[in-house]
């Protein structure tokens, strides 16, 4: 009987260990069940979204957190990529929206899976990370670009404006002469 007690203690530390891995993880992790309704929240998803694990658990995730595009029209749940799940696949580093409590968009990238074996009801994990912020740089940087071609067209423009000026006075200068 004592190595079945010592395989427990095993088990317990075991879901312990990823327990405390799940909640002290920087990226947002939902388990789902095979509707899509969330069965679980970690910290850092629910610091993302700004929704209590309560408000979230038994949601279906696509109407509560995607329900719309950027720019406001209907998402339908079948050209969400999480619908790639049903047929049993995974997905890794999509970029998509989802909307937060406060109705404010958050650019993620998102990964999800099949379980091997459901976990109780959950049958799928997603991982979410946010890149907002390096969405606004990539954002920052094509601007910045963008801002340094007109300069440059400018002063192309300036240099052949001078250049025919240049031109000018020495014709007048050979005239005057």
């Amino acid at each position: 009987g004592g190595g079945s007690a010592m395989s427990d203690t095993a088990a317990s530390a075991g879901q312990t260990w990823a327990w405390t891995v799940l909640h002290t993880m920087s990226e947002g992790v939902l388990g789902i069940d095979r509707e899509r309704r969330i069965t679980s929240a970690n910290r850092a998803a629910r610091h993302l979204l700004g929704w209590s694990e309560a408000e979230l658990v038994g949601q279906d995730l696509h109407a509560l957190l995607q329900p719309r595009r950027r720019d406001g029209t209907p998402y339908p749940p079948g050209d969400a990529p999480l619908s790639w799940l049903e047929g049993g696949g995974e997905l890794y580093f999509i970029e998509d929206v989802f909307w937060r409590k406060d109705g404010s968009p958050i650019d993620l990238e998102i990964s999800a899976l099949v379980l091997p074996q459901p976990y109780l009801e959950t049958q799928a994990i997603v991982l979410l990370r946010d890149v907002s912020d390096r969405k606004e740089s990539q954002a920052a940087l094509l601007k910045a670009f963008q801002d340094r071609d007109q300069l440059n067209q400018g002063l192309e423009a300036a240099h052949a404006q001078l250049l025919q000026a240049e031109k000018m006075a020495s014709v007048g200068q050979l005239a005057a002469g």
